[in-house]
């Protein structure tokens, strides 16, 4: 109701009320400014060689249980160490490939014994995966082989053993991630024994496509060939330099050819107590 002196009627000041602050203001934006979201911190890439570390249960190269460089809470190191790792890095893929007429020989005339192949293949990826310290995925078995020669009129025991092979073929293809591949056997004529020749057709080839196709297309890491012959050479080299590493199984000396065994990146041998480990028990 005040007059000033020139007549007007004052106005009286309000008094402005500070800006209210909310929870957190100071720390991640400035007072009475917008709200800023808070970026979660950035997972680092995980490298072949951290994964390796952490599946075998050694310490990353952050620690257990701390964070990475740079800071971070130690929870998310932990994450980064364990979860998201299995989650991005799939396991190295491992396939096997068996020449059946190789593998029979060996067994029949070196071991006098049967092969388990459920435990063949297992054997194969264990040892493998003890000897590069890593985990592996068997990818599948491939086992290549021929039925028995058949003359144009069978007799019998040609139908008893073409049929039992028959059998033995369907068995193997039930088995977990195994395929059967055939080949063909081809008659020769006559040894000076009087014992007829028979040839195998087709089974390296298909052994060598099957590793050059299958690396080629980056699906396995590991190639482990059961096998002795020095006609899969071009198709070893081939899988190599796509960076797949070819592992030569392998039985005594003399049952394989060097060329082989000195292009191989490793090798098993099949020895006594290999054949041991696969042996197949036969009841009654």
């Amino acid at each position: 109701g005040s007059r000033s002196r020139t007549g007007r009627r004052r106005t009286p000041h309000r008094r402005l009320a500070p800006p209210r602050e909310e929870p957190g203001a100071g720390r991640g934006r400035a007072a009475g400014g917008p709200r800023r979201r808070l970026a979660p911190p950035r997972e680092e890439p995980v490298s072949g060689n951290r994964y390796h570390a952490v599946c075998k249960g050694a310490p990353s190269r952050h620690g257990a249980g701390r964070a990475p460089a740079g800071g971070g809470p130690a929870h998310l190191a932990a994450r980064i160490d364990s979860t998201s790792i299995h989650r991005t890095c799939p396991l190295a893929k491992l396939a096997i490939f068996i020449d059946g007429g190789y593998l029979s020989y060996l067994a029949e005339h070196h071991f006098r014994t049967w092969v388990d192949f459920g435990k063949l293949s297992n054997k194969v990826q264990n040892t493998i995966c003890e000897s590069t310290n890593e985990p592996l995925d068997l990818l599948r078995t491939y086992f290549y082989d021929c039925l028995p020669y058949q003359s144009s009129v069978p007799t019998e025991d040609e139908e008893r053993r073409f049929s039992s092979k028959k059998r033995f073929f369907f068995a193997l293809q039930r088995l977990p991630r195994y395929k059967v591949r055939e080949g063909r056997l081809m008659h020769r004529g006559i040894d000076a024994q009087g014992k007829p020749i028979f040839q195998q057709k087709r089974v390296d080839l298909m052994v060598g496509l099957d590793i050059a196709s299958l690396a080629a297309k980056r699906q396995i890491n590991h190639a482990a060939v059961i096998s002795g012959d020095g006609d899969l050479l071009p198709a070893v080299e081939a899988a190599q330099q796509e960076g797949v590493l070819v592992w030569l199984v392998h039985g005594p000396q003399l049952t394989y050819a060097e060329e082989l065994w000195d292009l191989a990146d490793d090798r098993l041998a099949i020895d006594a107590d290999f054949m041991k480990d696969v042996e197949k028990i036969v009841s009654g």
